[in-house]
């Protein structure tokens, strides 16, 4: 494991089933008197607790993050197919607004960006051309970016975590795409080749994750779906959010949604 951005980086399993992530969770987790980022709460028996069974869980669906202009057609579908049978299976679900959520990979990655540097600083400063053309890029806009703007990024996060917060006190999780598109196709593929790209990569990337991090709280990915054949198959990934310290209540929903789903079960062709 390497850190990245010493505000906000996290480590978390990655497993074929969301048993296997509990189990997995179990160990790593727990306060460290070394790590003065650890919290000193109690750690529940996460294996025990997913009881297959989300009657009356509260879910609310983030809007800004499944609007048509942020996501892929055939992600919003399989997503909505998901997000009912959650509702099927007896959870509560609603809509819920993060006005700041559209914003929040900017946020994260001018974090990235000033604080990566700052943590390999030697590295940067004695062996930068060893690291490949996208690293030293993201090095060099980070010496750029002044104290004032690093000042305001960290304004908006903490009002962004505040919206995260107020939206998880009316449910019980958050649930959105995992990602804007699914994974593209190699020989579709296209690095940026303007400043203009560049900028639109950055800020309508794929990834929806970065509010996670952000605002400090726990998340799971888990599949729901595929994309169509023209798009190779492609998997299409669920997140579901949590209240701090409530990896139980994710994890569970999770694992009620795999037990009565079969999109663990694919493999592909090797």
């Amino acid at each position: 494991l390497f850190g990245v951005i010493w505000s906000m980086d996290q480590a978390g399993p990655i497993s074929r089933t969301v048993e296997d992530c509990a189990l997995t969770l179990q160990p790593i987790v727990g306060f460290d008197r070394k790590d003065p980022n650890s919290a000193k709460v109690a750690v529940p028996n996460y294996h025990k607790l997913l009881k297959g069974e989300i009657s009356g869980t509260k879910v609310g669906v983030v809007r800004e993050l499944i609007d048509d202009q942020m996501v892929d057609t055939e992600v919003k579908m399989a997503t909505q197919k998901a997000i009912g049978k959650l509702e099927e299976l007896g959870a509560e679900v609603h809509e819920v607004r993060i006005p700041l959520a559209p914003m929040a990979r900017i946020i994260f990655y001018a974090h990235m960006y000033v604080e990566m540097p700052a943590l390999y600083r030697d590295w940067v400063n004695n062996r930068l051309e060893e690291f490949d053309y996208d690293a030293q890029v993201k090095y060099h806009t980070g010496r750029l970016i002044s104290a004032q703007h690093y000042y305001k990024i960290q304004r908006l996060r903490a009002e962004l975590r505040s919206q995260v917060l107020s939206a998880l006190n009316s449910c019980d999780v958050l649930v959105s795409p995992t990602m804007r598109v699914a994974a593209p196709l190699i020989k579709s593929f296209q690095m940026p080749r303007s400043k203009l790209d560049a900028i639109d990569t950055l800020v309508r990337g794929p990834d929806q994750t970065p509010m996670v991090p952000l605002a400090g709280v726990p998340a799971i990915s888990f599949p729901c779906g595929f994309t169509s054949a023209e798009k190779g198959f492609m998997p299409i990934g669920l997140q579901v959010i949590g209240r701090p310290f409530c990896e139980s209540t994710i994890l569970n929903v999770a694992y009620t949604y795999e037990q009565n789903t079969f999109w663990h079960e694919r493999r592909p062709e090797i």
